[in-house]
């Protein structure tokens, strides 16, 4: 894949559409989220490491402190839901900025003011501006290969690059035969 650089960090957005035939049970909804967001933080620890082999020059204490701090945060952190919309039922989200946010932080709090105008600062945007479509690829390939909550569910994931950064599209069809089990108003 192409190294295109943006001018500045942009998000990975992210995508879902959930469609079938009936109702969609809760049990799909959120086994596709998890699965999103588990394969974000995969895809940050690989970053993680990427960034720690591409700069050397890095505290190896920041970095450890880095990777503490990603190994605490619990599940459901990585992918931020910003809108939903009727229809097939829609999520809108982004792929939360995981490592680059610890990365800053650890190593702002080491620094204070001088971070922000180091060569070193500079050097670590510019290469995660270069990587995203990178990173956007690793996300999706960790949606494919993860386990569904259910293996009869067809799914689809894409990605696409856009003006506005990379997109990620996860589509999941749901057979009928999981919307099955009727509301008190359908039972006859």
């Amino acid at each position: 894949m192409a190294e295109l650089e943006y001018e500045q960090l942009s998000d990975i957005r992210i995508e879902i559409r959930l469609s079938g035939s009936g109702r969609i049970p809760a049990q799909v909804l959120l086994g596709t989220v998890e699965v999103v967001d588990r394969a974000i933080m995969e895809a940050e620890r690989g970053e993680l490491d990427e960034i720690a082999n591409s700069f050397p020059n890095l505290s190896t204490v920041a970095l450890d402190a880095v990777r503490y701090r990603l190994s605490r945060l619990s599940p459901g952190r990585a992918f931020n839901i910003e809108s939903a919309a009727s229809g097939s039922l829609l999520l809108f989200g982004v792929g939360a900025a995981v490592t680059y946010w610890l990365v800053e932080n650890t190593l702002g709090e080491t620094v204070k003011e001088a971070w922000l105008e180091s060569e070193a600062h500079k050097s670590l945007k510019a290469f995660l501006r270069r990587r995203v479509l990178i990173k956007a690829a690793a996300i999706a390939s960790r949606i494919r290969i993860s386990r569904w909550s259910d293996a009869a569910l067809d799914t689809q994931v894409s990605t696409e690059d856009t003006d506005r950064g990379p997109k990620i599209l996860v589509e999941v069809k749901v057979p009928e035969a999981l919307s099955e089990i009727p509301s008190a108003s359908q039972v006859r």
